[in-house]
């Protein structure tokens, strides 16, 4: 109304004049913010460039008069409010660089435990020292939220639940891991590909550089089964496939001859086996080596790769991270020949991966 619009062409006139607005403090409404800062941060107020800020975030704001401003004798020690004109994401930023300013001048002012005064701000303090300035950005972007670092503190700025989601993909991205259960609006902004625990130090680097060109979050969720490749790898037994009827080398003399289990005696230890020229003879389990077809190598390779995988978590915009998605399995596929060029449906499968997205993005194969 007219009563709305003069105060902002008051408040516009203070802060241009380098002066605070005398005024009712007025209620709470649709496009207006009250932010409230104790008395202690009365000198840092004091050195922020309101004109710049206005600038910055396209808002109109001007500090209100408190009673000790207004009669020195008053021994009353109000909170300092700000009033903010604009839209709520603007207005979301004007709050987080006055805070910003703020904190800087008074570490922990502001952070510390009870402050209300920034209702649009979350303090978050996991050690996000080695969160990179290109992980914020993704997660700003993601989020719709905004980012300020400041000493210890990463301030965040946007409606409350953005803000809670971004602050705990901001503590995952320290240290690196994820684990296997995302929330379901951190989920949805994540594109995830297996890669076998045999190649997963090999790619460190190339995930690193995959990241940096795609402009992608990438972090990492251990196996659910703690196992060394060594122990993946011998897991399976020659005995799962050792059965009556099984094309086999079995070591007769000092040789390893074609042959054909007859008769298999898991207690005794003993396969009885029918060699070429028809005779038969038992022979140690562990001298017998059974031969697979094609495909059941390939399966059984298969299986092997992904008993327990790593799981890389691309978090960006989706085009960017099913191309990060895409050139990550790629790399896989040279370091274990057959993972994805084997079954191309399986492949499909895992880039597709999230396929309730709301900006879907077409993955197809084609033979060459």
């Amino acid at each position: 109304g007219p009563e709305r619009r003069m105060l902002q062409v008051r408040a516009l006139a203070a802060t241009v004049g380098g002066k605070k607005l005398e005024c009712e403090l007025p209620g709470s409404s649709e496009g207006l913010s009250l932010l409230t800062f104790p008395e202690a941060a009365a000198d840092a107020l004091a050195d922020i460039d309101f004109k710049s800020v206005m600038r910055e975030s396209r808002v109109i704001l001007a500090q209100v008069a408190t009673e000790r401003d207004l009669r020195e004798e008053s021994a009353h020690a109000p909170a300092l409010p700000v009033l903010v004109f604009g839209s709520e994401s603007d207005r979301q930023k004007a709050e987080l660089l006055i805070a910003a300013a703020v904190e800087r001048a008074k570490p922990g002012l502001l952070s510390q435990e009870g402050f209300t005064g920034t209702p649009s701000i979350t303090y978050a303090n996991v050690g996000f020292g080695t969160v990179t300035d290109q992980s914020m950005g993704i997660i700003a972007e993601l989020f719709q939220v905004f980012f300020e670092r400041v000493v210890d503190y990463i301030l965040i700025a946007g409606p409350l639940e953005r803000r809670r989601i971004a602050a705990e993909l901001l503590e995952f991205a320290c240290t690196g891991e994820v684990p296997a259960s995302l929330p379901k609006e951190m989920a949805a902004s994540c594109t995830s590909v297996r890669v076998p625990c045999a190649v997963g130090d090999s790619l460190h680097e190339t995930v690193k550089a995959v990241s940096a060109k795609t402009t992608t979050l990438c972090l990492w969720t251990p196996p659910r089964v703690k196992a060394s490749w060594a122990d993946v790898a011998t897991d399976m037994s020659v005995e799962e496939d050792l059965a009556p009827g099984a094309m086999l080398q079995a070591k007769r003399d000092s040789d390893w001859q074609r042959a054909k289990a007859i008769d298999v005696n898991r207690d005794a230890g003993q396969v009885t086996v029918q060699w070429e020229d028809n005779s038969q003879s038992s022979v140690a389990i562990e001298m017998v080596k059974v031969e697979l077809d094609e495909a059941t190598k390939k399966a059984r390779q298969w299986n092997e790769w992904m008993r327990a995988p790593w799981v890389l978590r691309i978090f960006g915009p989706v085009r960017q991270r099913k191309t990060a998605g895409l050139q990550v399995m790629a790399a896989c596929e040279d370091l274990c020949p057959g993972l994805w060029s084997g079954e191309i449906v399986d492949a499909l499968d895992e880039l597709r991966g999230d396929c309730e997205e709301v900006v879907p993005v077409g993955v197809g194969g084609w033979a060459l």
